[in-house]
């Protein structure tokens, strides 16, 4: 009998072990300096912490958390102790003020445990030893519904077509240049929420090299709140890399990457960015 308690006891540690484990996250780091701690464990940028969690800063650190629940930013500074609660960061028992820096609906995503995926599945992108380069767009959702297609090829006089296709098969618009951009005109209207492809056909004499490339133009009303939420001119840092991680939520790689390569700019140093930087 006394086994058995025993077995039974260790059963349930070992099951409340693993559901702490499996405990989700409440917020992100958007902002640090210095050497904050969480749980005793150093923290880095975009690391999400569950609920329960205890924050310690020394004198000259800064924490910024934003919360998936309802994306109100926390901000700690100096030598102090906080601890994340299910709806904001507290400290000696009182909750601090924050400030909601992004739409509840939008930060309910950022997580990556709830992180969404794009729907739409793309092709990976062409042979790297292809000397025929697609740059913009490829596999990703995009805002603009006339972007401007962008290719590379570092020999020059060649004759380039583009055309677009659509999911069914259909030619969308063709064009061709001796440039190596198109921007898509004003009077070509493509269909948003589906996977197009764009194709690049190169041609110089009897030489034709070929790419292609999936992408796929947003919702207008996703595009539209995108819009609402993006970062005024001159916003901070937290704020910045926040915006970035919602593109990704919504599969826009191509405009993330904009803010990450501006991130990791202003903190050449930082491991994380430097994994965000575009190869």
């Amino acid at each position: 009998m006394r086994r058995t308690v025993w077995a039974f006891t260790v059963l349930m540690f070992a099951m409340m072990a693993g559901h702490a484990a499996a405990a989700p996250p409440v917020a992100m780091v958007t902002d640090m300096a210095g050497e904050p701690t969480a749980d005793g464990k150093a923290v880095q940028l975009l690391a999400e912490l569950p609920e329960g969690s205890v924050v310690t800063l020394s004198a000259g650190d800064t924490l910024t958390l934003v919360y998936f629940s309802s994306g109100e930013e926390f901000s700690l500074k100096g030598k102090v102790k906080g601890e994340l609660k299910h709806d904001a960061v507290y400290v000696s028992g009182k909750r601090l003020s924050g400030e909601n820096v992004l739409a509840a609906s939008a930060a309910t995503n950022l997580s990556t445990t709830g992180l969404s995926q794009a729907a739409i599945i793309m092709r990976a992108p062409e042979a790297p030893d292809n000397p025929l380069k697609l740059v913009y767009p490829t596999r990703s959702m995009i805002l603009e519904s006339q972007p401007l297609f962008v290719w590379s090829l570092a020999e020059s006089g060649y004759q380039y077509r583009l055309e677009i296709i659509s999911e069914d098969g259909r030619s969308l618009y063709v064009n061709e240049t001796s440039d190596t951009q198109i921007k898509l005109p004003g009077s070509i209207r493509i269909p948003r929420g589906e996977l197009l492809t764009w194709e690049i056909e190169a041609r110089r004499g009897v030489q034709t090299l070929y790419a292609s490339a999936d992408f796929s133009v947003i919702a207008a009303e996703t595009a539209a709140q995108v819009e609402q939420q993006r970062p005024k001119q001159g916003a901070g840092f937290s704020r910045q890399l926040l915006f970035a991680r919602y593109l990704e939520s919504l599969g826009l790689r191509s405009e993330a990457q904009q803010y990450w390569n501006k991130l990791s700019a202003l903190r050449p140093h930082d491991p994380l960015l430097k994994s965000k930087l575009e190869k």
